[in-house]
């Protein structure tokens, strides 16, 4: 697709989510969680949130909350098949984010972009992530490892596969071997500057190579992450954002914070998203992010049986 540039230098956040309703509520609570941390001190002017969705209805509400503190965009993948185009062939969901990557990194030049995935929430002020992103720096939330090292019978299979397969990337890079015995990095966040996007370009060629061939479901982090260290040093972001895959069970009480807000009109009450939070196994390590809450905000939300 076309991609029409943006020379101002910004900080992007963005989200890709289609599909499930629960998938779309984790979004709005993570973009919640990082501008309720913006509210701290009203410094704004930089900043744009970026969704990338098939279903647009849903924020609808929430973009005019948004819209009120800064610049949102909900880009449409139910238009002009993009979806199904980003998906790639054969198809791949992971693939998507790769492509959300590169759109951010294309139409917005010399600016730090940041995609997370939608089960991610800010602990700590967005510009604390964002001071970590340069041209030499790069973000991933944190370090897994090595490939090389992991026992499950699936992952075997799949590096056994391509540590022996050769492939050609183009005219440069042909009779190419995968390392397996790189550094591995949890892609649930990225973040690169803009100018970088010729690492996603190359993160995308491999993946599409390997995928084809094992259709394996980590193909795109094994790819974005390779591209990214070969190039730049890499920064880590477990500190700033917590990213919950483990703990599914969280979605009940996402569920029940976005019933809270709409009673409050206020997506970005840091004491019903910290609500939220205590709910974590994972609380302890970062309980005290939040400035300190009025305590007539609180009485307030007790008294309108908002807070249990």
């Amino acid at each position: 697709m076309n991609v029409d540039h943006e020379t101002k230098q910004n900080k992007i956040i963005a989200y890709y989510c289609f599909g499930i309703n629960s998938v779309l509520e984790q979004t709005i609570f993570s973009c919640s969680s990082a501008i309720a941390q913006l509210r701290k001190n009203d410094i704004f002017s930089d900043y744009i949130f970026i969704i990338f969705t098939d279903k647009i209805d849903f924020f609808s509400k929430f973009k005019l909350s948004v819209q009120k503190y800064c610049k949102i965009i909900l880009m449409d993948l139910s238009k002009d098949n993009l979806l199904s185009n980003w998906k790639g062939e054969p198809p791949d969901n992971f693939r998507i984010k790769l492509k959300s990557l590169e759109y951010c990194c294309e139409k917005f030049l010399d600016s730090k972009v940041l995609l997370l995935d939608s089960d991610t929430v800010f602990i700590a002020h967005p510009d604390d992530v964002f001071a970590k992103i340069s041209i030499t720096n790069s973000l991933f939330h944190e370090y897994e490892g090595r490939p090389e090292f992991n026992k499950t019978p699936g992952h075997r299979h799949f590096l056994n596969f391509i540590k022996d397969f050769k492939f050609d990337l183009n005219e440069k890079r042909s009779n190419f071997n995968f390392p397996v015995d790189m550094d591995l990095y949890n892609a649930g966040v990225i973040g690169l500057e803009s100018r970088n996007v010729f690492l996603v370009k190359e993160a995308l060629a491999i993946h599409n190579v390997i995928f084809e061939k094992t259709k394996f479901y980590y193909t795109e982090q094994l790819s974005i992450t390779y591209t990214v260290q070969n190039k730049t040093k890499i920064q880590l972001a477990d500190k700033e954002i917590a990213h919950y895959w483990y703990y599914k069970e969280i979605q009940t009480y996402i569920s029940k914070y976005l019933k809270k807000v709409e009673i409050v009109d206020d997506y970005f009450n840091p004491i019903l998203i910290l609500d939220v939070l205590k709910k974590l196994p994972s609380y302890k390590k970062f309980k005290s992010f939040y400035f300190k809450i009025p305590y007539k905000i609180i009485k307030s939300l007790k008294k309108r049986s908002i807070l249990k």
